[in-house]
């Protein structure tokens, strides 16, 4: 699948309010290294979902 060529990326203030929304959602909070680095592959972490 080809890239969006027209693809904006958000400005610094635009940034932070999305930062700002990822903070406050205590529920979905924002990966961090250290999750990246101790996350499995889908198919060991589901592999039903992968089959």
């Amino acid at each position: 699948m080809p890239r969006k060529p027209e693809f904006i990326m958000p400005s610094d203030e635009e940034d932070a309010l999305i930062n700002q929304g990822i903070s406050q959602d205590a529920g979905n909070p924002e990966l961090t290294a250290e999750d990246f680095l101790n996350a499995k592959p889908a198919s060991v972490a589901v592999p039903e979902l992968v089959a």
